[in-house]
């Protein structure tokens, strides 16, 4: 019993002396811990940082921050420079491929520096001010490109996670828009429909804006199907501002469903703007869709050029506006 015990307490020495030898071999040589810590910022780590913002005169927030990383504390206050730079755009676009403009100077105002203070990791949040009214265009995207430009010396900046992307839009909120009265509608033409649907699917044109989601509009297949597109152009009755359409498919798992759709308005029914492109959903539910451009018109078309289960035709219950 006594030889065990000596070979038990002999065990834990070993471990003990093991433990003691393997926390010196990892020790970091040459000084100060600190040298080996980098600043950065977190957003660095995604690729796109995406905000959405409502397009209204406001002012909008993004919030923005500078962190140590590595061994320790800061061991003093560490100044951060941010800069936003053009090159870092292009640079962007050039690897990725896109066409990203810049943020319009004129629409935000960021803080040209922080701290991150003495004994702690992180710098407090500041925030860039956006206002989308000040020069954005709505629904389109803009980069911008947030890099920081120095820091105190003596202390080592992370050069892969220096500068941070955030794509920026202005969109609107889909439920504050109401839906045109289709009361004075008509069909002001069409490529093709289909009479040979009969009733009740009917098939016509008007069809489609006949407040009645069992009948449909569908190109023609009698005698042979005619190939995408196919479009469908209606008169409001009046000059509205055209802000986006709502879709109603056919109610039926049928191929053909409108996927790839041209919306352009006109004040005259001969001369067209297109003024937005939307993908509509293979589903028998209702859709709706902002256009990119708002227009006043008296006029709307919709130009379907590609449809699910790859048809040559396409079909659709309702269409409206808003």
């Amino acid at each position: 019993m006594i030889n065990k015990k000596i070979y038990c307490l002999a065990a834990a020495l070993a471990i003990l002396g093991a433990a003691a030898s393997c926390k010196k071999a990892i020790e970091i040589p040459g000084g100060s811990e600190s040298r080996y810590s980098m600043v950065y910022l977190p957003a660095a780590a995604t690729n796109l940082n995406t905000y959405i913002l409502r397009m209204t005169d406001s002012v909008q927030q993004i919030a923005l921050g500078a962190t140590l990383g590595g061994t320790g504390q800061a061991e003093k206050d560490i100044q951060v420079q941010y800069q936003v730079d053009q090159k870092m755009a292009d640079a962007y676009n050039a690897a990725k491929g896109t066409t990203y403009p810049i943020l319009p100077a004129g629409a935000y105002e960021m803080p040209a520096s922080t701290v991150i203070p003495k004994g702690q990791l992180s710098s407090p949040l500041v925030h860039i001010k956006i206002n989308p009214s000040k020069g954005l265009e709505l629904f389109k995207q803009y980069l911008l490109p947030v890099t920081i430009q120095s820091i105190s010396d003596g202390v080592q900046l992370n050069q892969n996670l220096r500068t941070a992307y955030y794509l920026v839009s202005a969109s609107l909120n889909l439920n504050d828009f109401t839906e045109f009265s289709r009361d004075k509608w008509t069909i002001l033409s069409y490529d093709s429909q289909e009479p040979a649907e009969g009733q009740p699917n009917g098939g016509l044109a008007l069809n489609a804006i006949d407040n009645n989601t069992a009948s449909f509009w569908h190109s023609k297949w009698n005698g042979g199907e005619t190939p995408m597109p196919h479009w469908l152009a209606v008169d409001l009755g009046e000059t509205k501002t055209l802000h986006g359409i709502t879709l109603i498919g056919r109610q039926s798992d049928n191929k053909g469903k409108p996927k790839d759709i041209t919306v352009a308005v006109s004040t005259n029914g001969t001369d067209w703007e297109d003024v937005g492109q939307v993908t509509g959903k293979d589903t028998n539910d209702k859709q709706k869709y902002f256009v990119t451009t708002f227009r006043e018109a008296r006029y709307f078309r919709i130009t379907v050029t590609s449809g699910y289960g790859d048809t040559r035709y396409t079909h659709l219950a309702e269409l409206g506006a808003f």
